[in-house]
């Protein structure tokens, strides 16, 4: 019992000291490289070994992204992971964060720069996800680029394939927590959806959206008010 515990508290003492290597590390050059993945850490960047990259030659970083611990974004379809399929791309200054899943699914996720993915959210990019710069996606928020086809009720729904139209968000968008952002939706620029909203539809530029379904319930600035 008590090797136990020495070997339990050995463990924490290194890793303590290797999180606190990574830090000097980061603060005087910056981190080089992720270990678990390989993949050149970009300039000003920040991965953490508690991130889980899978196919990481399929992803793009720019500079001072950050992908903070359990951030998993994985370039491949269905599990168990055995081929790449599809490319992430993270541009300049964006952070995914704690416990995001990025998955292509044979598709693309673009994410633009200054842009946030909070905590627990999940993007499937089966048809495409390209999401704006300085564009903020709250914790929870969940976006999905295809659809099911279930017509035939003679035939599994998991035999009869899917409709991919991919989803696009604009450049400076809010998407409040808790929201789903269904498969053929574009969000104009400017736009907020209000949290825990289903949008199934699009949505124009600077309005504001709640309910499920999303419907719009104003606009923001000089338009507000108008339908």
């Amino acid at each position: 019992m008590t090797e136990s515990i020495l070997m339990i508290d050995f463990h924490a003492a290194l890793k303590k000291v290797y999180l606190s290597t990574l830090r000097f590390a980061w603060i005087i050059g910056g981190q080089k490289e992720h270990v678990q993945s390989g993949l050149r850490v970009p300039t000003g960047g920040f991965i953490s070994e508690e991130a889980v990259l899978l196919f990481p030659d399929r992803t793009l970083l720019g500079e001072d992204v950050m992908l903070l611990p359990g951030a998993r974004l994985i370039c491949a379809g269905m599990p168990p992971y055995l081929a790449s399929s599809g490319s992430i791309s993270i541009g300049t200054g964006s952070v995914v964060r704690e416990g995001a899943i990025l998955q292509t699914y044979g598709g693309n996720i673009v994410i633009g720069e200054k842009s946030a993915i909070n905590p627990y959210c999940i993007l499937q990019g089966n048809g495409g996800i390209t999401i704006g710069n300085s564009t903020l996606i709250a914790a929870g928020v969940k976006i999905f680029s295809a659809n099911h086809i279930y017509a035939d009720e003679d035939s599994l729904i998991q035999t009869q394939g899917e409709t991919r139209k991919g989803v696009k968000i604009g450049d400076d968008v809010w998407i409040g927590a808790g929201c789903i952002i269904l498969d053929g939706v574009n969000i104009g620029n400017g736009a907020v959806i209000a949290a825990g909203a289903v949008v199934a539809a699009d949505i124009p530029e600077k309005a504001v959206a709640a309910g499920v379904p999303a419907k719009i319930i104003k606009y923001r600035g000089a338009r507000n008010g108008q339908q």
